[in-house]
């Protein structure tokens, strides 16, 4: 069971990056889009001389990096199927795809309570069912070894004949007299009080206990490690959710100073080389913020999976 749980989470986990590297590959192939239109209008500003060759070479070199980042972005989201493919042992791995989650453009913050998560998580987590399963036979076993120290009585019962056959006897019984004669029973009753046997079963019964205090340790280690599990999946999601909202401020202001690029470009004040800077941050700002979103997204559900067991449900 503990291994189908870290198999579901590898699941979850594998999943939100392949949309995050579909958000990725969208982002770049939208700036190469750009940068293609950015080479078009300078290829006819050049042909008709209102722009040195210059602009066009670096209008040209822009979109030939712009292209390879939205195929080094396509590269990435075939690795990521692939590495789900793997992990769910599918023969078929090329054709391999997933469904789109519709995934909300500004994501909200979501609140967790840790008593309440590590309370659900008690009723179904393997390692907490396992260690309740032990305790339950280590209990058990010091009950069975405790009989040790109760008397028992056993008691037995037989019946039997026997036919003797002398050959150079002719006057002796025939069988079935000696059948009547020598048919004989049998009864026994014995008790056993067990007042010394080399203190064997206290040695049993304490052995017993002491896999019995082990067991309950264990419980409580599980129960520990559970539940700091839960307190780090809490602690990184809200500091997770903080690295997002400055990433979507981030993606907002590079937004913004890219605006005013353009039309400082197209009014001729400013050079390709500033349009391509802002353009250039304004894509590093838009894939951490999809970065910064995913790792949000992927601590949230982790939680909702300790608190639920599964991972049905979770990424609709």
């Amino acid at each position: 069971e503990r291994i189908k749980s870290d198999i579901s989470l590898q699941i979850a986990q594998q999943y939100l990056n392949i949309l995050l590297n579909r958000e990725v590959e969208n982002i770049n192939k939208s700036a190469y889009e750009n940068a293609q239109k950015v080479y078009e209008k300078a290829k006819i500003t050049t042909e008709v001389g209102t722009t040195a060759q210059t602009v066009l070479a670096e209008a040209n070199a822009s979109m030939a990096r712009e292209y390879q980042n939205m195929k080094s972005a396509e590269v990435n989201t075939k690795n990521a199927l692939f590495s789900l493919a793997l992990l769910l042992q599918l023969e078929d791995y090329k054709d391999f795809d997933v469904a789109g989650w519709d995934v909300a453009e500004n994501v909200e913050k979501t609140d967790f309570s840790v008593s309440e998560i590590l309370e659900k998580a008690y009723s179904w987590h393997p390692q907490i069912k396992g260690a309740e399963a032990r305790i339950k036979a280590s209990e058990m076993q010091t009950k069975i070894a405790n009989t040790g120290f109760l008397p028992s009585i056993t008691a037995s019962a037989g019946i039997g004949t026997f036919y003797f056959n002398s050959f150079n006897n002719d006057g002796g019984r025939n069988f079935g007299q000696q059948y009547k004669d020598n048919f004989g029973q049998q009864i026994g009753l014995t008790a056993n009080i067990p007042i010394f046997n080399k203190g064997i079963t206290k040695i049993q019964v304490e052995q017993a206990k002491i896999n019995e205090d082990i067991a309950k340790n264990n419980l409580q280690q599980q129960k520990q490690e559970l539940l700091q599990n839960i307190q780090k999946a809490e602690y990184t999601a809200e500091n997770n959710f903080e690295v997002y909202k400055s990433a979507v401020e981030a993606e907002k202001s590079s937004k913004l100073a890219l605006d005013f690029m353009e039309k400082s470009y197209q009014a001729g004040k400013t050079s390709i080389y500033d349009l391509n800077t802002a353009r250039n941050n304004y894509v590093n700002a838009q894939g951490s913020a999809a970065q910064a979103k995913y790792n949000y997204l992927y601590q949230v559900k982790l939680l909702e999976f300790y608190a639920k067991g599964s991972l049905v449900g979770l990424l609709e």
